[in-house]
């Protein structure tokens, strides 16, 4: 079994174990040891959110404790322009009369569910009516801020638009995963309602947020099953803090998560629901990260696989072949594998430059085309041999 390192232990325990008693000493006595393992996990911004400055520098020294504090300044302006940006989504929606159900991280803020400046944001996600999806797109792209992405949709959303602070904004065609009445992802019409959904405070128009159920729905099996074999669109330790403020242990022990447990179990199953469940609630009580990983039970299993998502490359490699095998579909399954085998053999000129970076003439896109198909069979043969490597560790 491969070893946690000591820094990895501790920053785990400072992001979700008890905080405000005396700040641990940090591992061998190198703190930017401490910092860059948070960092590399996305937590130093949480950990700066839930410990006081003073026992940061107390700890860790005056520089690396600035190094935590800034990671949270950032955090917490990209959380200010993420409200921004929903703030004038919302407005618009207003103006066209649409009903908006805002999802994820902008739910997150929006609902005042986290620390401020403790989760950074990329992107703001938002569900509309079926039928009008894209003429909320339009509205956004005409106010001229919203550029369109050179990247190709899927098939639970429609392209992806670019915002000058950074933020990439998502139209969404259904809730990817949560399945409410047979196989297909739930739609807006499919979630319309007071028990699933309610009024975004402060925002224009019928803006909306899931409750509490939804959230928890939606997180796990974004997590899971869409990024649990691709940790880097939804880092695997912003995922655990997520459900962590989202009490998934407190939903698990008291079975209250038998009430959306259904929606997601084609793609989620209850052991894994419940190993979550186990190992946040045993994070959260202090029993410390490195115990818990020596163990042999299912919530060590489940934290070994989220750690080592985020901070081993090789493990990473490893799980690209089975991501691909459980492409989690929207719809159906061989539709949603098809489209993910075209995406990533004919790319687009944004997908090229986001690979192998901007070519230096219009022929370079066509010569990175011809060489993407043998790029990805030397890779299958990298990730297989990762794989095994993986099953042996």
């Amino acid at each position: 079994m491969v070893e946690i390192r000591p820094a990895v232990a501790l920053a785990l325990d400072l992001a979700f174990g008890p905080a405000g008693g005396n700040f641990p000493a940090s591992p061998e006595g190198d703190p930017n040891g401490l910092f860059e393992a948070a960092h590399t996990m996305v937590l130093a911004a949480r950990i700066a959110a839930r410990w006081p400055r003073e026992a940061l520098v107390e700890g860790l020294g005056p520089e690396t404790a600035s190094g935590f504090a800034l990671a949270r300044r950032r955090t917490g302006a990209a959380e200010l322009q993420a409200e921004a940006v929903v703030e004038h989504i919302a407005r618009l929606g207003a103006e066209l009369a649409l009903p908006l159900l805002f999802l994820k991280g902008a739910a997150l803020v929006l609902e005042g569910l986290i620390l401020p400046g403790s989760r950074g944001l990329g992107d703001v996600d938002v569900l509309t009516q079926e039928g009008r999806q894209q003429e909320l797109q339009d509205r956004l792209k005409a106010e001229g801020c919203y550029e369109p992405q050179d990247l190709p949709c899927g098939e639970h959303q429609l392209q992806v638009l670019g915002h000058p602070l950074g933020l990439a904004v998502e139209v969404h065609l259904c809730l990817r995963g949560v399945r409410r009445f047979g196989q297909d992802s739930a739609t807006f019409a499919d979630l319309d309602g007071p028990d699933l959904t309610h009024p975004a405070a402060g925002l224009p128009g019928d803006a909306r947020v899931p409750g509490g159920d939804l959230l928890l729905a939606h997180a796990v099996v974004h997590g899971l099953a869409q990024h649990g074999l691709n940790p880097k669109g939804y880092p695997m330790l912003r995922f655990v803090a997520d459900i962590v403020d989202l009490d998934l242990a407190g939903a698990v022990e008291s079975g209250a998560f038998e009430r959306w447990m259904p929606w997601i179990e084609r793609d989620v199953s209850r052991r894994e629901v419940e190993a979550l469940g186990s190992m946040c609630r045993r994070l959260v009580e202090g029993d410390g990260a490195a115990g818990i990983w020596a163990g042999s039970d299912d919530a060590a299993l489940m934290l070994r696989h989220l750690v080592l998502g985020a901070v081993d490359a090789q493990y990473r490699a490893s799980l690209r072949i089975r991501s691909l095998a459980s492409a989690l579909p929207s719809r159906g399954r061989g539709a949603t594998l098809l489209r993910t085998v075209w995406g990533a053999t004919v790319l687009t000129r944004g997908q090229v430059e986001a690979l192998y970076g901007k070519p230096s003439s219009s022929w370079g896109y066509w010569g990175y085309r011809l060489y993407r198909p043998f790029d990805l069979i030397g890779r299958t043969f990298r990730f297989g041999a990762a794989a095994i490597k993986g099953r042996w560790r």
